[in-house]
């Protein structure tokens, strides 16, 4: 019941509908595994702001992976 709520209140903050919050938290999920579980026990205020620039994530990763190569 409280991650529905978190993720209804996100979702209201970046005018999204829930089956499009739901996309962003999975491609979120795909980016950093870890990351998803632990926000839904975080502020709905910080689920948005994670979940509003998905590209951008996704943009810093690759930054770093070149930046930190193996």
């Amino acid at each position: 019941m409280q991650v529905a709520l978190i993720k209804r209140v996100a979702a209201s903050e970046l005018q999204l509908s829930d089956e499009q919050m739901d996309q962003r938290l999975e491609q979120l999920a795909v980016l950093l595994p870890g990351l998803v579980p632990r926000l839904m026990n975080a502020p709905p205020k910080l689920v948005a702001k994670a979940a509003a620039n998905v590209g951008g994530v996704a943009a810093r990763l690759l930054e770093l992976k070149q930046a930190f190569p193996q």
